[in-house]
C-alpha cells in the first residue's frame, strides 16, 4: 500500500551531470507506477518528454494493479525535446491487468495518450482535458476494454472524440454520460463514445 501526496514533479530534458545519458535513455517520464493499492492524491507532474504518468502492470492476474489517481495537475508534455521519436508530447499510459481510477484531475497542454489504456479497467470521471490533439485512445486491436467516461470536461482540443482518436479500433464495455465538449475542432465522421 501506497500514497503519495503533495509531490511537484518537473523533470526537464536536460541531460544528467557533465552530458552523462540518463539511466533511461532520451525518454523521461515523471512518474512510473506499478502495485497494488496505489493512491496519488494532490501532485503536480509535469516537463517530460515521454507519457508523463505509467501505470504499468503485467498481462496476468498475479501482478494485478489498482491505483486511484486524484486531484492531480498533470501539464507541459515536452513537445521539441530530446526524444528519440521526436514530438513525443503525451500525458498517460496505463496498461497491464486490474483497475486505475482517475477522477478530478486537470491534463493541460499534453498532446497525445489523454490517456493511452491497454488492458486496464479505467473508471475516468470529473477530470479536465484542457488543449489536447489526440484525447485517448486503446493500445491495439486485440484489447477488450472496459471504460466508464463520465462528467469530463474537454477544452480546446483539435479533436471532437471523448476517448478514440478514430485511429485504434477496439472492443469493450463503454459507458459515456454527462461529458462536456468546449472549443474543440469538430471532425466530420462519425466515432465511438463521441461526446
Amino acid at each position: 500500500d501506497v500514497v503519495l501526496r503533495y509531490l511537484r514533479v518537473r523533470v526537464g530534458d536536460i541531460k544528467g551531470p557533465n552530458g552523462m545519458p540518463r539511466v533511461l535513455g532520451d525518454q523521461t517520464h515523471a512518474l512510473d507506477l506499478s502495485g497494488l493499492n496505489i493512491v496519488i492524491d494532490h501532485c503536480e507532474f509535469a516537463y517530460a518528454n515521454d507519457q508523463l504518468v505509467n501505470v504499468y502492470a503485467q498481462r496476468g492476474p498475479e501482478s494485478r494493479t489498482a491505483v486511484s489517481f486524484q486531484w492531480n495537475y498533470v501539464y507541459g508534455g515536452l513537445t521539441t525535446s530530446v526524444h528519440e521519436g521526436g514530438n513525443h508530447s503525451h500525458a498517460y499510459a496505463l496498461a497491464g491487468w486490474g483497475g486505475a481510477s482517475f477522477h478530478h484531475n486537470l491534463t493541460a497542454f499534453c498532446l497525445g495518450r489523454n490517456p493511452r489504456v491497454s488492458g486496464v479497467t479505467l473508471d475516468y470521471r470529473n477530470n479536465v482535458l484542457h488543449y489536447f490533439w489526440d484525447s485517448g485512445y486503446g493500445d491495439g486491436t486485440d484489447d477488450f476494454l472496459k471504460l466508464n467516461y463520465v462528467a469530463s470536461v474537454l477544452e480546446h482540443g483539435q479533436r471532437r472524440e471523448a476517448f478514440f482518436d478514430g485511429m485504434h479500433f477496439q472492443c469493450g464495455q463503454f459507458y459515456a454520460v454527462d461529458n462536456v465538449v468546449r472549443n474543440c475542432r469538430l471532425k466530420t465522421s462519425a466515432r465511438i463514445l463521441d461526446v
